[in-house]
């Protein structure tokens, strides 16, 4: 076999790395993890603002209901205050104001009784809501991870294929150009395969197309380049 030819295959050859590494780095398992974990936090994020929006109006319930026994608080210290001031002497009157207070203070058991059971809810929804924030937690931790994971091995490959690319420059330039023409149009074709050659002496390593007897007899004879009947793909005489 010709040094043009060993240099040929060694092109090819780069240039299958090439586009193993490319494809490595476009398929690392960190990423597709990572697209897993985004769609996670998607779904924590949709879970948390569900919680959140059943919560709302049970804080809102406990904020008015705060507000209103605040009020009876203050109206039945104020009317007890009357009551025991001595400023009031008709019975009538002070019995109306006595009414008055037991009413606030049955108003105000029933308020407290509704706050805690607004407080129930809404600590269930706090819980949830620390589960969730926990998860939540976790998957950023490992998105931090994946992303860092990631960004390490596409600096890896990176180093790598340049280095590779720089030596495909230097294999090309002992390739006159009728060579490095040919096999540039086959390779542009065949998804970047442009050298082949034979497997168990009569597949083609490309195709995996058993050529018949008489393609063999002259793959044997040949001094040039020779595409093969089926894929178009380059035999390297002497390969």
């Amino acid at each position: 076999m010709s040094e043009s030819y060993e240099q040929l295959l060694a092109l090819q050859e780069a240039d299958t790395a090439v586009r193993q590494m490319n494809h490595r780095r476009d398929h690392l398992p960190e990423r597709e993890e990572l697209i897993s974990v985004e769609t996670d936090l998607s779904k924590v994020e949709v879970l948390t603002n569900a919680i959140e929006s059943e919560k709302a109006p049970h804080a809102r319930d406990q904020k008015r209901i705060d507000d209103e026994i605040a009020a009876l608080e203050e109206k039945s210290a104020k009317d007890n205050k009357a009551l025991y001031s001595g400023a009031i002497t008709d019975s009538k009157e002070l019995q109306n104001l006595q009414k008055e207070i037991d009413s606030l203070a049955q108003r105000n058991e029933d308020l407290e009784n509704e706050l805690l059971e607004v407080m129930m809810v809404l600590e269930e929804s706090d819980g949830q809501l620390h589960e969730v924030g926990v998860k939540q937690t976790e998957l950023e931790g490992r998105r931090t991870e994946l992303l860092a994971a990631i960004e390490l091995a596409e600096s890896e490959l990176d180093i790598d294929i340049k280095n590779e690319k720089a030596g495909i420059e230097n294999i090309r330039a002992t390739l006159n150009e009728e060579i490095i023409a040919r096999y540039d149009k086959v390779a542009a074709k065949s998804g970047g395969l442009a050298i082949v050659t034979l497997i168990d002496g009569n597949t083609c390593s490309g195709c995996r197309y058993p050529l018949p007897s008489v393609e063999i007899d002259g793959l044997r004879r040949a001094v040039d380049l020779h595409p093969c009947s089926h894929c178009k793909r380059l035999f390297v005489p002497g390969a």
